[in-house]
């Protein structure tokens, strides 16, 4: 039996502690600095409630006064300090059933829950007693609570807080007995350990299956939000206060269906559903709503609404809100743009019928992102079903980083120019069904390496590509489903860095397109420019810039930007390659210009301010180019702060400063870059090749040759196998090895690289190429110190040669071999031709302020060389 002591009525009244604790629910949803503004609005000239709720507030921002559960002991110790409110008759000590009451844990309009202790003995238990407040303890709400009860008792979940017991007090309140939950609530517990994205969801679909759990047996929540949600230390969730609303629906009009519907309980106004908001029949769609506002703020840190009052309420019905990645800071936000944005939003839909037909869809819909699976919240186009299908498959999703990107610009470059074709209606069909085939292709094709479709067998990416040229030859009745088909596998081989695999599949497109007298000029055009990109990328720059440059006056003619941008960035590229740079800044320029404007804040704007950057940085333009190097990062980090792209910035952003002497911040931003890359494209990818020869300088310069071969060798490795053993990349690699041999002191072993430098640079850059020159100086310098003078002068003569018809006159470079061969020739007893090259040499190292050790050196040979000639 319950102890029984006689009380007197609370003077206050219940209607009017009901009005104080709602108004501090809602002032305690307000940020603080705006909470007493907020509490005098609402008040008006009620001075009693406003004192009364500015001391709840008080109260709550002492957390010695906070308690385990949400809401604590705040309204107690309010009250207690105001010595004004009876609790209820029930104190410490006092028994409730088979429970004695230990003290109270917290309090609302409705109920008072306590914190209780088993107290026949029969083993320890600890549970929340939810007590109904008196004045609502009618026999009509009391037969109705019992009939709760038991449909509350069929909650047994994991993850709902279970009904343990219940009845009514001698008084003839109601009371239910709950398991006593110890956490904290669910946002709390993710910002509090940082939780990534994946931890986030996998906690939500907990919270889903629970609520899910409910409508099955017909119980409506009506009030989920984050401190409804308990977290223990092991990362269980525990979602709370079920039922009541219906207990105190005093019409009960929704007997007949067996649903709740909204009565007197006050709900969490940030957290309402429309029709909660505005009063309408309320459903299980108003928790699909409930539980998007929840996954919102634990994705973004943001509630959906920032409003309060009126504002509010205006902003749920009309659906006024950001998305989740607009509202969402620091490495979450990149993560929550796209299928993240989209499920949210779908939950948060103002009409019922447009959310998720139920939770359960819902949580499958997080499970499917989960599992990089397509999500039902977005179009089902194929290009989506191709990225998602990429993404689950780790084995060749890196490989494929560009695939979705190559499928969206081939469908988006056919419908923008659709009605320019010279057949419209007929043509705009055409190009729409070879867009579907195209894709349908690659997407069945991809799928056929699902190991439940292959038989076990899985094959590689570039299997899958071998695989798909062999069935486009098939295509040779539908010349223009075949060219498209092979333009995409040549952009996929270029993606892989299998340029030798890429260039004939690009070339048999183009020619497929230039003999197809249905082609579109924009197909010609865009053909013409990949071809091009692929060229410039091996090393034939002549021939690149011949299709390139058809391919933007092409795009010029007919105005498509698209292909203009994209081929002016190759160009840029190729200027680039050729030592031409303020003709590349003029490309990279143009394009930049283009793709701010079409493009904005894209992946393909950073590609060029990249290119810029290179060419401000070959022109010794360092502060302009290391700006613009940020700007191309910052715009990357903001798309995808992980793409293989940040890494090439990075890179290029180290090799400038190894030049300019910073080695700690070119090592720093070096690794960086080479970590990126290997988490996502692994070791031997073609773009790692560039990051490795760069950290090889800074070896070099820190002294450590053998590591700085090492590096030199794996880049030329990738290299050699991506681009062929003839592209000028790897003729880089080879004459940087044999820098690190020559320093080691193994001259032999130097000479055939240096050799073989030579003559990939002849063959690919030409004799027009001031690096072509400096290698013909390395080789010359190599064999003089091997005693091959005769040979040594050839390619001293070849040097100076070519460095003075590239370079600027006066260069410091062009006076290396000017100094080298008019020792040789002082040496050999040629002295009076000596004695003028140095002569040169040390004006032109004197007029450009060379420093005072270049300058004395040369000083030195010319003075050997003029006493020779007496």
């Amino acid at each position: 039996m319950n102890e029984r002591v006689d009380h007197p009525a609370d003077a206050y009244g219940d209607d009017r502690w009901q009005q104080v604790d709602r108004l501090f629910d809602e002032a305690l949803d307000v940020p603080s600095p705006h909470r007493d503004r907020f509490l005098v609005q609402r008040c008006g000239d009620d001075k009693e409630l406003l004192r009364r709720v500015r001391h709840l507030v008080s109260v709550a921002s002492d957390e010695e006064a906070q308690l385990d559960a949400p809401g604590g002991d705040l309204v107690r110790a309010a009250l207690e300090m105001e010595g004004e409110h009876d609790r209820g008759r029930i104190a410490a000590g006092d028994v409730i059933g088979r429970f004695r009451v230990v003290g109270e844990l917290g309090r609302g309009g409705m109920a008072t829950v306590f914190d209780a202790e088993r107290a026949d003995g029969a083993f320890e238990q600890r549970v929340a007693i939810k007590v109904l407040r008196r004045g609502l303890d009618t026999d009509e709400i009391v037969g109705r609570f019992v009939a709760e009860r038991q449909i509350l008792s069929g909650l047994e979940h994991p993850n709902i807080a279970r009904l343990i017991d219940g009845g009514a007090t001698d008084d003839g309140r109601p009371y239910l007995v709950m398991e006593r939950v110890s956490g904290r609530p669910l946002t709390e517990w993710a910002e509090a350990r940082a939780l990534p994205v994946a931890e986030r969801l996998q906690l939500f679909c907990q919270v889903a299956d629970a609520v899910q759990f409910a409508h099955q047996r017909l119980i409506v929540h009506r009030d989920l939000k984050p401190s409804n949600v308990l977290v223990d230390e092991s990362g269980a969730a525990k979602l709370l206060d079920f039922g009541i609303a219906k207990l105190l629906d005093s019409s009960d009009p929704s007997a007949s269906d067996g649903l709740t519907r909204t009565g007197v309980r006050p709900l969490t106004p940030a957290y309402a559903s429309p029709e909660q908001v505005r009063g309408d029949h309320v459903t299980t769609a108003s928790d699909v709503y409930q539980l998007g506002a929840v996954l919102y703020e634990l994705l973004s840190g943001h509630r959906p609404f920032e409003a309060r009052g009126p504002e509010l309420e205006a902003a749920i019905t009309t659906g006024r809100l950001r998305r989740p990645s607009e509202a969402g800071e620091g490495t979450l936000r990149a993560d929550l743009r796209g299928d993240l944005d989209a499920i949210v939003m779908k939950a948060l839909r103002v009409e019922p019928e447009r959310r998720y037909v139920s939770v359960a869809d819902l949580a499958a819909d997080v499970r499917r992102y989960l599992a990089s699976e397509p999500v039902r919240a977005r179009p089902d186009t194929l290009s989506y079903r191709l990225r998602r299908f990429v993404r689950r498959r780790p084995e060749i999703a890196a490989a494929f980083g560009l695939i979705s990107m190559l499928l969206v610009g081939y469908v988006w470059t056919l419908a923008r120019h659709a009605d320019r074709l010279e057949t419209e209606r007929d043509r705009a069909q055409l190009e729409s069904a070879k867009a579907q085939q195209v894709s349908g292709f690659l997407i069945d094709l991809f799928e056929a390496n699902d190991p439940d479709a292959a038989e076990g067998q899985e094959l590689t990416a570039f299997q899958l590509l071998e695989r798909a040229e062999v069935r486009a030859e098939l295509l040779g009745d539908q010349p223009e489903i075949q060219a498209s088909m092979l333009g995409v596998i040549g952009q996929m081989y270029m993606a892989l860095g299998h340029f030798d695999r890429a260039e004939p599949v690009l070339e048999q497109a183009l020619v497929l397109q230039r003999s197809n007298d249905a082609a579109s000029q924009i197909e010609v055009a865009n053909a013409l420019g990949e071809l091009g990109d692929i060229l410039q990328r091996t090393g034939r720059y002549q021939e690149a810039d011949s299709l390139l440059v058809a391919a933007i006056e092409l795009a010029r003619e007919i105005d498509d930007t698209y292909v203009e941008g994209s081929s002016l960035n190759a160009y840029g590229h190729s200027l680039l390659g050729q030592g031409a740079y303020d003709q590349a800044e003029e490309a990279f320029r143009a394009s930049l210009e283009i793709r701010r404007e079409s493009l904005g804040t894209h992946r393909w704007t950073a590609h060029t301010l990249q290119g810029l950057a290179i060419a401000l940085e070959e022109t010794e333009r360092f502060e302009a180019a290391e700006s613009t190097y940020v700007e191309a990062l910052e715009m990357m980090s903001g798309i995808d702060p992980e793409h293989t792209q940040v890494a090439s910035t990075l890179a290029s952003l180290g090799r400038m400063f190894a030049t300019q002497g910073r080695l700690e911040e070119a090592d720093s931003v070096l690794r960086a870059s080479l970590q990126l890359l290997e988490s996502r494209v692994g070791s031997s990818h073609e773009r790692l090749a560039l990051t490795l020869n760069e950290l090889g300088v800074v070896s070099v310069r820190r002294g450590d040759l053998p590591q700085a071969e090492q590096n030199f060798r794996r880049s030329l490795e990738i290299h050699e196998r991506a681009r062929g053993p003839t592209h000028p990349e790897v003729a880089v690699a080879l004459n940087n090895i044999s820098y690190t041999l020559v320093e080691q002191g193994r001259l032999a072993d130097a000479l055939p690289l240096r050799r073989r430098v030579l003559e990939i640079a002849r063959g690919s850059i030409g004799e027009d190429h001031d690096n072509t020159g400096w290698y013909a100086f390395n080789l010359g310098d190599l064999l003089e110190r091997l005693g091959n003078e005769a040979e040594a002068e050839v390619h001293y003569r070849e040097a100076l040669a070519i460095l003075r018809q590239t370079l600027p006159d006066g260069h410091f470079r062009t006076t290396t071999p000017m100094v080298a061969l008019g020792d040789l020739l002082t040496r050999t007893g040629r002295a009076g031709e000596g004695a003028q090259l140095l002569r040169e040499a040390l004006e032109d190292r004197i007029a450009i302020d060379a420093a005072p050790a270049a300058v004395a050196d040369v000083e030195s040979m010319l003075g050997a060389a003029l006493a020779q000639l007496g």
